[in-house]
C-alpha cells in the first residue's frame, strides 16, 4: 500500500519534509547517486542539492566527495560550477556583489564564521566577474561599455554613477579581471584555508580562556515563606515535531505527572 508524504514521516518518526527529500533523490538521483545514500556514505540532505543536475553531473561530483576532493556534494557543486546559471548583465552581477556583501555582514553579525566567509567568496567572484565583462564590453564597443546595457544605442550612455559603481569597485574589479582562472582558484582556496585556520584559533583560545575561569559559587538558598514563587517543573508535555533532531523519541530528561506536581511541598506562606 502507497502511504502519503505524512503517513510515512509518522510511521518511520521523521519530518514529512525528509519524507518528500527522500523521495526527490530516489526519482531523481542517478543509480549510483541512490546507492551512495542507501549505503549511509552520502546524506539525504547533501545529495537533494545535485537531482536537479544531469545523472553525468551527479556521478562527477559524487566522484569528487569519494575521492576526498570534496567533504561533501554541496561543497563540490560550488567549488565545480556545475548547475550554476550565468549573470548575463553588469547590473545582474553588481547586484550580486551587493546581496553577497549584505549577507555577509548578516552573517558576522550573526557570528556565522562559516556563512561570513562563504558570502565574502560570493563577493570576491562577483567583483571579478564584473570586472572581466566590463573589460570585454569595453573592447567590444570602442572603450563604452555602459552603452551595452542600452536598448537603444541613441540614448546617452550611463555613467559609472548612474550604474551604482564607484570608480574604486571598478578598478579593483578589473584588476581582479585579469588573474588566470587557475592562478586565482589557487589564491581563493588558499584565502579560505587561512581564514578557516584563524577561526579555529580563535575558538581553540576562547576555549582555553574559558577553562581558565574559576566558577563563581551559587548564592545560598533564601530561608523563610514567601507568597509568590516561581518554578519552573518538568511538566508532562507531546514533543513538538522538527526538523532537527527528528528521531528524538521522548525529552532527555524525566518529566512528572500532574499528581506528581500537585504534591510538591513548596514553601509558601
Amino acid at each position: 500500500m502507497k502511504l502519503a508524504p505524512e503517513e510515512a514521516a509518522n510511521k518511520l518518526n521523521v519530518s514529512e519534509k525528509s519524507v518528500k527529500t527522500a523521495k526527490q533523490v530516489k526519482e531523481k538521483g542517478s543509480p549510483e547517486l541512490v546507492a551512495a545514500v542507501e549505503s549511509g556514505k552520502v546524506a539525504v540532505s547533501d545529495a537533494v542539492v545535485v537531482v536537479d543536475l544531469t545523472t553525468d553531473q551527479q556521478d562527477e561530483l559524487l566522484a569528487k566527495v569519494t575521492t576526498g576532493e570534496s567533504k561533501n556534494l554541496k561543497a563540490a557543486k560550488q567549488k565545480s560550477g556545475i548547475g550554476k546559471k550565468e549573470a548575463k548583465s553588469l547590473d545582474e552581477v553588481k547586484d550580486i556583489a551587493d546581496k553577497a556583501l549584505a549577507l555577509k555582514e548578516y552573517a558576522r553579525q550573526a557570528k556565522n564564521k562559516q556563512g561570513e566567509i562563504d558570502f565574502a567568496e560570493v563577493r570576491m567572484r562577483a567583483e571579478r566577474k564584473w570586472g572581466q565583462m566590463y573589460a570585454e564590453a569595453e573592447k567590444a564597443t570602442g572603450g563604452d561599455a555602459q552603452r551595452t546595457r542600452l536598448q537603444k544605442v541613441t540614448e546617452s550612455p550611463p555613467t559609472l554613477k548612474d550604474m551604482g559603481v564607484d570608480k574604486r569597485f571598478s578598478s579593483k574589479a578589473q584588476k581582479i579581471g585579469t588573474i588566470p582562472d587557475g592562478k586565482y582558484e589557487e589564491l581563493v582556496g588558499e584565502w579560505r584555508d587561512r581564514v578557516q585556520l584563524e577561526n579555529e584559533r580563535v575558538t581553540t583560545r576562547l576555549i582555553r580562556e574559558s577553562d581558565k575561569v574559576e566558577p563563581k559559587e551559587a548564592p545560598p538558598l533564601p530561608e523563610g515563606k514567601y507568597n509568590v514563587l516561581v518554578i519552573d517543573p518538568p511538566w508532562p508535555m507531546e514533543k513538538i515535531e522538527r526538523d532537527a533532531r527528528p528521531n528524538q523519541i521522548g525529552f532527555d530528561y524525566p518529566t512528572m505527572t500532574e499528581d506528581e506536581l500537585a504534591r510538591l511541598d513548596l514553601p509558601f506562606g
